[in-house]
């Protein structure tokens, strides 16, 4: 029987909701002719294909014959900056998994029954470029509906071990799909630019060799500090926004998951990079809280701290930033106060050299 971390596949099935149509895989792939189209496969069936070793996994079969599930793709760390390009202001927080690969994750949706028929055609849409933005070679963002399956957790992968939930169908339900994933999907919603656009990065690119800015060594010579930063600094500026301000009744409980998510993976990176901190995600939490009108209670917050700590992985923040963007946040609280003093050349931090 395939394990991985000791914890078999077949386990992992007990997690899957009954109606979701799965099909084996080895690896990643599905083997099984004409699995697009065959009879969905028992749960039986699919622990068979595991235990004679054809399968390593199951894969979620998208679309129709799920129900109408749709899965969105993020594919890399520079697919962030692209995603919300095209949708700036969404905020759902839904079932979630990722490879464990930085920067790597799946949301998926559940498309309403009023769009069902207009997408009985759509099978898969493939994003690298928007408004300007160009996501890194080898990276993108994919919708993946009828025709198409994703690998779900606990389905073993070849490079890390095995897939893993973020948020899984017991924590949450799934969402329903926001409207620039109905447009994007009946091709309503085009790319604003008219014309080819420059290849960018996510982040700027480091310029090489001696060419190199002070804020780009500093960034590369930069060490962890005993010295503490306030956690609340770490998560993503419109969650901070929200955990000081809260929010109104009707999206008290998704905002504050997501707050809570992002909270416990920086408190998280942070504890594995050994950078000191101030506060903690069970305080930020309350705050955001208490904050929401009307409050939620004791036992909201209880419940919302206890999903995030198991959803949470490791360094997986709440978009999976990755390394080098959590280092970029940390080092910035110190580079003002440094800055004068930091010589770029000697790459040391030595006053008056």
């Amino acid at each position: 029987m395939v394990t991985t971390k000791g914890f078999t596949i077949i386990e992992g099935l007990e997690d899957i909701p009954n109606d979701w149509a799965l099909t084996p895989v080895s690896e990643k792939n599905p083997y099984r002719k004409g699995w697009q189209e065959e009879k969905p496969l028992t749960r039986e069936q699919i622990k068979n294909e595991i235990k004679k070793g054809n399968a390593t996994g199951y894969g979620l079969r998208l679309g129709d014959v799920s129900g109408g599930l749709i899965a969105v793709d993020v594919d890399g760390a520079s697919v962030e900056q692209l995603l919300n390009a095209i949708a700036p202001y969404d905020d759902s927080v839904t079932v979630c998994w990722t490879s464990n690969k930085p920067g790597r994750y799946q949301m998926l949706f559940q498309i309403p029954d009023k769009y069902r028929q207009q997408l009985s055609g759509f099978t898969r849409q493939d994003i690298k470029t928007w408004n300007g933005y160009h996501c890194e070679e080898g990276e993108h963002l994919e919708l993946r509906y009828n025709g198409h399956q994703s690998v779900l957790p606990c389905s073993y992968h070849p490079e890390t071990g095995r897939y893993e939930w973020l948020m899984s169908p017991n924590d949450i339900s799934i969402a329903i799909a926001p409207d620039w994933i109905i447009k994007l999907a009946l091709g309503e919603l085009t790319d604003p630019a008219d014309q080819p656009v420059t290849p960018q990065t996510s982040n700027p690119p480091k310029s090489k060799g001696n060419s190199k800015n002070r804020w780009e060594r500093y960034l590369d010579d930069f060490q962890f500090r005993s010295e503490p930063i306030p956690l609340i600094n770490c998560l993503s500026r419109e969650n901070r926004e929200l955990a000081e301000s809260g929010i109104g009744e009707g999206a008290r409980d998704n905002t504050a998951i997501r707050i809570a998510l992002d909270a416990v993976g920086c408190e998280r990176w942070l504890d594995a990079n050994g950078q000191a901190y101030e506060g903690s995600a069970d305080e930020i939490i309350r705050e955001f809280c208490s904050r929401c009108s009307p409050p939620l209670g004791e036992k909201d917050i209880n419940r919302i701290y206890k999903s995030a700590q198991k959803g949470s992985q490791g360094s997986a923040i709440a978009k999976n930033l990755g390394d080098e963007a959590m280092k970029a946040v940390v080092a910035s609280h110190f580079w003002e106060e440094e800055k004068p003093n930091y010589n770029s050349q000697a790459r040391s931090f030595s006053a008056g050299k």
